[in-house]
């Protein structure tokens, strides 16, 4: 059965681990699972266990058929010197559909260079990962979703992901598409309002007219292509680096998820130098960051 894993540890982060991973699960109709690196019957424990069930008691879950009323499960492991590696380990042995995972923002100067234990799983996970900030509001009052727009159906399959995860936040909960496009110069974005509406710019010359309508109409399709109802939509173009815009805008606009499609093959050395998109995000992480891998369409019955 699909299943969200999360790696959940005795800090402050806990409760924000806790509650992302029981609203993923109701969003998308999966079993939540929590391993915890630590001693069975240590203090730590006890409060992990503690705020695993309150998060599970204010946050609820979709039923699932063969799992009904089930409270979720908490699974003690015995610390590993490596914890990444551990986690890696675990994953591969659990095949989960989605990981769930606590970061920081910013890390320390060594962690800057090679990554923390956090990024260094979404970085090399063969599945979709999410990352839970530490900044920004709760899981609980999420409400402002936003997702990078990519053609093809690994893109659509994050946009039920992310359309879900929206109605699971609430009735005021809007997802934005955003297209990044790094020929235009900053300075060009403007929202499609209503939804599906392409409103042109009347100041720019034919070339850019041309290109920006060409975008609009794009974001136009690829919101018709979702099934939307019962969530508001945005939608957007952000010129500049990719990666780096779509962060920027994320960090403005004050986005609770940012939703972006990831390569199936680990994020290494090479993808670095090379400045990828992902890694830039990773780098700064201005709030919960969904990472959709295309392997989980095939584990799961909403992906699409």
């Amino acid at each position: 059965m699909s299943m969200v894993l999360a790696f959940i540890t005795d800090s402050p982060s806990a409760a924000r681990v806790a509650s992302a991973t029981l609203l993923m699960g109701r969003a998308l109709g999966m079993r939540a699972r929590f391993v915890h690196y630590g001693a069975e019957g240590s203090a730590g424990t006890a409060r992990v266990r503690a705020v695993i069930d309150s998060a599970d008691a204010s946050v609820g879950r979709r039923d699932v058929a063969d799992d009904e009323g089930a409270s979720p499960v908490l699974d003690v492991r015995a610390v590993e010197p490596r914890t990444d590696r551990a986690i890696h380990a675990c994953i591969a042995e659990l095949k989960p559909t989605l990981v769930v995972i606590g970061a920081v923002q910013r890390e320390r100067t060594l962690r800057d260079v090679f990554g923390s234990t956090a990024r260094r799983v979404a970085q090399r996970s063969p599945c979709s990962v999410l990352l839970v900030s530490t900044r920004g509001r709760e899981p609980g009052a999420w409400s402002r979703l936003l997702m990078g727009v990519e053609d093809g159906p690994h893109g659509r399959s994050l946009g039920g992901w992310m359309l879900h995860l929206a109605r699971a936040c609430g009735e005021r909960s809007t997802l934005c598409l955003a297209h990044e496009r790094k020929e235009l110069a900053r300075g060009g974005e403007e929202a499609l309002n209503p939804p599906g509406v392409v409103r042109l710019d009347v100041g720019l010359d034919s070339g850019q007219l041309y290109g920006m309508a060409a975008e609009r109409h794009q974001l136009a399709d690829f919101a018709e292509s979702l099934e939307t109802q019962g969530v508001r939509i945005e939608a957007v173009t952000l010129p500049g680096r990719p990666g780096q815009e779509i962060a920027r805008y994320a960090e403005d606009t004050r986005a609770d998820v940012l939703g972006l499609v990831a390569p199936a093959r680990p994020l290494g050395l090479l993808s670095r130098l090379l400045s990828h998109p992902v890694l830039l995000v990773l780098e700064h992480l201005p709030c919960a960051v969904l990472l959709y891998r295309p392997a989980a369409s095939t584990e799961s019955g909403v992906a699409s």
